[in-house]
């Protein structure tokens, strides 16, 4: 389920025929790149934390991190545009 309609999103902006290894190997290092980076206070402030960082208690990104969805769908479609299977070209970098 982590990251299934993050996938999807990126996959549907470019109209994807498919699924394939470059699209998930995209999907799970920007994951692992959401990792590196710090929890923003925005974050912190809707589950009324202090701090979060990747480890023991925090392996699950949290549903409301909008840098998710962001990262990931961007990587997927990037990924199935240069692997061929984008049925669009979409601008990502505006």
């Amino acid at each position: 389920m982590l990251g299934f309609t993050d996938i999807f999103r990126g996959a549907l902006d470019v109209r994807a025929g498919e699924i394939n290894q470059a699209i998930e190997t995209a999907a799970i290092h920007a994951l692992a790149f959401f990792y590196t980076e710090a929890v923003p206070a925005e974050v912190l402030k809707m589950y009324a934390i202090d701090h979060l960082e990747f480890g023991e208690d925090y392996f699950v990104p949290k549903a409301l991190d909008p840098r998710l969805c962001a990262w990931e769908s961007s990587a997927v479609a990037e990924a199935a545009i240069s692997s061929g299977v984008a049925r669009k070209i979409i601008n990502l970098t505006a």
